[in-house]
C-alpha cells in the first residue's frame, strides 16, 4: 500500500517490502563463557505445503549485561502525524497524535508527562500517561488533540515534535531518547459542502463507508441496497474529518484478478457536481483518508498541495486498458513513456474527469505516465501486463 496489489493471497516468503518474521531465543542457559559451543535450528513445517517458499535467514548473537540506567524511558517513534510510507494508510491525518513509547530503565514505568507543539510554536500541549510498562515493554500513546492543530501549521515543511519531561515524576537518568521530530504533510482542505459518490460493484454487500470527526464521532455512513448504482450523500461540515472505506471481500471495488465482482469507485464532488478527490478502487480490504474543511494553514487554494495526488491511475497493473481519473484532467496534457523515455501510442477516450487508454497493444513491462497542465507536472509509474 498505497500502490494495488494481489491482496487476497498469503504473502508467505515472497511479499515485497514486508518485514520479516523475528524469532529471539535466550541462549544463556546453553553457553559457558570462554567456551565454544555448537548450535542448530530448524524450521517447522509449512501451513500450505505446495507453497511457494524461499528461506532467506539472517542469524545474530548478541550479548549483554544489566540495564544501564534504572529510570529511562525513551520514544522509538511517532505513528501520526508522520510521512513515513509504512504508516500511509493512517496519514495524513489532522486528528489525535500517536506515538510509540518505551520503557529502557529496569524500574516499572508508571508515569509519562509529555509535551508535542507543532514547528516552532509556542502553542505546546501537555499530557500524563498512566499504566504500568516492565523493563523493554513499549506502549502506544495516543495525545489529546487539544489545540495542537490550531497554531503553527504551515503549507509544507511541518515536523510534530514529542518530548517525555518526566518518567514516574522525575527527571528520567538519558535524556538523548526523550526527544522526537516526525516531518509531515497536512491533509488536504476540501470544502465545507461535499458529496460522496460511492458507486458500488456486483458484490455490493461488501462496501461500506464511514465518516468519523476528530474525536471519532460518526457523523455520516453508507446504505447501499443495490449493486453497480451510484450513491451521493451530500455533507456540510466544518472540522477535520476521516473517510473509512471497507470491502469485506478483501479485493477493493476494483481488482484485476476478480473481474467478476465488476467495478465501483468512491470520489468526492463539489457542490457543482465537479469532482475533487478520486480514490484508487484497488485498496484491498480498506482504506483512510483524513480531510480538513477548517482553513488553519495559510493558503487559499486545494491546488497549493500536491498536485500528484489530484489524479489517480487504475488499475495498476493493467490489463488491456488504463484509467487516469482526476479533478486536473480537463485541459490537461497525458503522455506515455518507456523505461528508455521513448513516448509509446495508446488509444484513448474521455469522458468527463475520466482518460480510458487501451492498453492491450504496449510490450508488458514498465511504463510512465506524466500528466502536464498549468506548469505544473505529475508522473505516476505503471506495469502493463
Amino acid at each position: 500500500y498505497p500502490q494495488g496489489g494481489t491482496w487476497v493471497y498469503d504473502r508467505q516468503g515472497w511479499c515485497p517490502g514486508e518485514t520479516s518474521v523475528v524469532n529471539e531465543f535466550n541462549v544463556t542457559p546453553f553457553v559457558t563463557p570462554g567456551s565454544t559451543v555448537t548450535m542448530d535450528y530448524n524450521c517447522s513445517p509449512p501451513p500450505n505445503p505446495s507453497g511457494d517458499y524461499r528461506f532467506i535467514v539472517a542469524n545474530q548473537l548478541i550479548t549483554y549485561g544489566g540495564a544501564n540506567h534504572s529510570l529511562d524511558a525513551s520514544i522509538i517513534d511517532v505513528l501520526a502525524p508522520t510521512n513515513k510510507v509504512l504508516y500511509a494508510r493512517t496519514n495524513p491525518m489532522c486528528n489525535n497524535p500517536v506515538i510509540l513509547v518505551k520503557n529502557t530503565g529496569s524500574g516499572t514505568l508508571t508515569q509519562l508527562e509529555i509535551e508535542y507543539w507543532l514547528n516552532n510554536s509556542t502553542n505546546i500541549q501537555t499530557y500524563t500517561w498512566t499504566g504500568s510498562l516492565a523493563f523493554r515493554d513499549t506502549a502506544v500513546v495516543v495525545l489529546p488533540i487539544n489545540t495542537i492543530w490550531d497554531a503553527g501549521l504551515q503549507t509544507t515543511g511541518n515536523i510534530f515534535n514529542a518530548e517525555l519531561k518526566k518518567a514516574n515524576g522525575a527527571v528520567d537518568q538519558y535524556a538523548f531518547n526523550n526527544s522526537y521530530r516526525s516531518p509531515f504533510i497536512v491533509p488536504d482542505i476540501q470544502p465545507r459542502e461535499f458529496t460522496i459518490e460511492f458507486k458500488t460493484n456486483n458484490l455490493w454487500a461488501q462496501n461500506t463507508y464511514s465518516l468519523v470527526d476528530e474525536y471519532d464521532n460518526l457523523v455520516g455512513q453508507s446504505n447501499f441496497s443495490a449493486a453497480n448504482t451510484s450513491y451521493n450523500d451530500n455533507y456540510n461540515l466544518s472540522g477535520c474529518y476521516r473517510l473509512i472505506v471497507e470491502d469485506s471481500g478483501n479485493d477493493g471495488l476494483q481488482w484485476f484478478a476478480n473481474a467478476a465482482q465488476g467495478a465501483g469507485y468512491v470520489r468526492l464532488k463539489d457542490t457543482s457536481g465537479n469532482v475533487i478527490k478520486v480514490f484508487n478502487p484497488d485498496f484491498g480490504r480498506r482504506f483512510e483518508y483524513s480531510f480538513t474543511t477548517a482553513k488553519r494553514i495559510n493558503t487559499t487554494t486545494i491546488e497549493d498541495f500536491n498536485f500528484s495526488e489530484t489524479f489517480n491511475v487504475y488499475p495498476n497493473p493493467a490489463h488491456g486498458k488504463l484509467m487516469i481519473e482526476g479533478t486536473q484532467i480537463q485541459g490537461s496534457s497525458v503522455t506515455i513513456n518507456n523505461v528508455l523515455g521513448q513516448k509509446v501510442a495508446a488509444p484513448m477516450s474521455q469522458n468527463k474527469s475520466v482518460l480510458e487508454f487501451d492498453t492491450s497493444n504496449l510490450t508488458p513491462g514498465v511504463y510512465f505516465v506524466t500528466i502536464k497542465k498549468e506548469g505544473k507536472v505529475a508522473t505516476k509509474k505503471i506495469i502493463v501486463q
